[in-house]
């Protein structure tokens, strides 16, 4: 009975860790995203700075 107990005891913690694990990986890719689309609009402007620059030599 003891082992059962400790059984259901350590499968809730994994459960509860995979969740915890989940979460924070949602909170990663979401932050990536954030990331890669100002990545993206600094490329933009970037670009756009650079053909400015061409326009007026």
């Amino acid at each position: 009975m003891l082992f059962c107990r400790s059984y259901l005891r350590q499968r809730r913690t994994c459960e509860e860790h995979k969740a915890e694990l989940e979460e924070e990986n949602y909170h990663l890719c979401s932050e990536l995203q954030t990331k890669v689309d100002t990545n993206c609009q600094n490329e933009r402007q970037i670009n756009q700075l650079e053909w400015n620059y061409i326009r007026c030599k």
